[in-house]
């Protein structure tokens, strides 16, 4: 499983363009062939801590103090 926090004034479309390219991403793990990765759950909410998610963002660009986290499941096989 891995955990994704996306954060900033497009955190949405981020995680829209991380999903839909999904299916035909290349990763590259050391020793290791990925057969399948897939989103588990999308979770959008506000962000914690009391750290704005847009802190490091440019002061000109919408925030709406949300994040979006993705949980992905990836499928892989030892490498021989």
């Amino acid at each position: 499983m891995l955990l994704l926090k996306l954060s900033g004034p497009d955190h949405m479309a981020q995680g829209d363009r991380l999903v839909a390219q999904l299916p035909d991403a290349e990763f590259e793990i050391s020793g290791h062939i990925v057969a399948d990765a897939c989103l588990d759950e999308r979770l959008v909410r506000v962000a914690t801590r009391g750290e704005s998610p847009c802190a490091a963002s440019s002061g000109d660009l919408p925030c709406d103090g949300l994040e979006t986290l993705l949980r992905l499941s990836i499928l892989t096989i030892e490498d021989w």
